[in-house]
């Protein structure tokens, strides 16, 4: 409808945002953990999402009784902050159970990141290591990556290209 919301989604999820939109069950807005997220990361982004994850999510995700081992396993909340222009910004808070579990994954991740995503990250996006950061923030972990206009569309094409026909 005109003004927006834009929605994007499939079947009952699809229905739940509608209903949330038109005022008929509770919306994201309205939640305090969710507001208190999102406002975390600053509210006037283009694109905003944020996402409150349930006790044993990634558990339920991979099917492994050594998931909980995972510092991944700690995160119980996150929010996506986009900003397009010319030079775009991507910020990503992950939300942890404690500070501890925030450091844990933030060293994991950028443990990941000098070892196996650098090249990667540097074929994908010259001089990646002044764009991209991986910074622990009062509870949370933030990861920031400055793109340039064409990099933002092409990393968007390559995503949408692998969610249409996933290998």
């Amino acid at each position: 409808r005109e003004g927006g919301p834009v929605l994007l989604g499939a079947g009952r999820y699809l229905r739940d945002m509608i209903d949330a939109a038109d005022g008929r069950v509770p919306s994201a807005a309205r939640d305090e953990r969710h507001r208190a997220l999102r406002a975390s990361l600053g509210e006037d982004g283009m694109l905003l999402v944020s996402w409150l994850l349930p006790r044993g999510w990634l558990e339920r995700l991979v099917e492994s009784s050594f998931a909980r081992l995972s510092p991944l396993s700690a995160v119980d909340q996150a929010a996506l902050r986009v900003d397009i222009g010319a030079r775009s910004l991507l910020t990503l808070a992950v939300g942890c159970a404690s500070l501890t579990a925030c450091a844990d994954l933030a060293e994991v991740a950028k443990s990941l990141v000098e070892s196996e995503l650098d090249p990667w990250l540097e074929d994908q996006f010259p001089n990646a290591e002044q764009r991209f950061r991986i910074v622990p923030a009062s509870g949370q972990v933030r990861l920031t990556l400055w793109l340039h206009e064409a990099e933002l569309i092409q990393l968007v094409t390559r995503t949408l290209e692998r969610i249409r026909s996933p290998r």
